[in-house]
């Protein structure tokens, strides 16, 4: 099922940077999603259910916001909205072990079930905190880029300062009917 998903989003996004598709083609999607959905729905090019009312974003999405941020090894990177855990699995093969992902997320029963997952999946550059995202993670600042999983009607200003200079932010803003990918 995983070629299967691999080659339509090849065909649907002919410009995708191969490295994307490589990370992503690393990371199972199935192990991400609740065991009762069905082995095969985990695959398909969807939002899923993972639980506390969240959801794991559709691949195509996945890979158009990785593909706009251009990450290369070695850098920093701060998701907000890390869910259950797939896009920092796919951002993590791009930076490598030389690199860093850190994912925070708000709901602590996902953050919680999200740190143990990758943990038993051998991510050992991939650090996920229980927080709320719109403040970031100055600690660890400054970062290469941030992604924002969730819909935001505008960029969080404590982001914007958490960035390196020339870092990227890649989100979806707008309303509740109708959102676009910013970089």
């Amino acid at each position: 099922y995983l070629q299967i998903m691999l080659r339509r989003l090849r065909i649907r996004l002919p410009d995708i940077n191969d490295d994307v598709l490589a990370a992503m083609a690393k990371v199972d999607r199935g192990r991400f999603v609740p065991i009762g959905l069905g082995e095969h729905f985990a695959y398909v090019d969807r939002p899923l259910p993972i639980g506390e009312e969240q959801t794991i974003s559709a691949p195509e999405i996945v890979a158009r916001m990785t593909h706009l941020l251009n990450v290369q090894t070695g850098e920093k990177i701060l998701e907000v909205g890390a869910g259950c855990g797939y896009q920092a699995a796919v951002l993590a093969n791009l930076v490598g072990e030389s690199g860093r992902v850190i994912g925070l997320e708000i709901v602590p029963v996902l953050a919680q079930g999200t740190k143990e997952r990758l943990a038993q999946m051998g991510y050992n550059n991939i650090e996920i905190i229980q927080a709320d995202g719109y403040q970031g993670f100055p600690q660890e600042a400054p970062y290469d880029h941030i992604i924002i999983a969730c819909r935001v009607d505008h960029v969080p200003q404590p982001l914007i300062g958490q960035l390196k200079d020339g870092g990227t932010i890649v989100l979806p803003l707008g309303g509740p009917g109708s959102q676009l990918l910013k970089l």
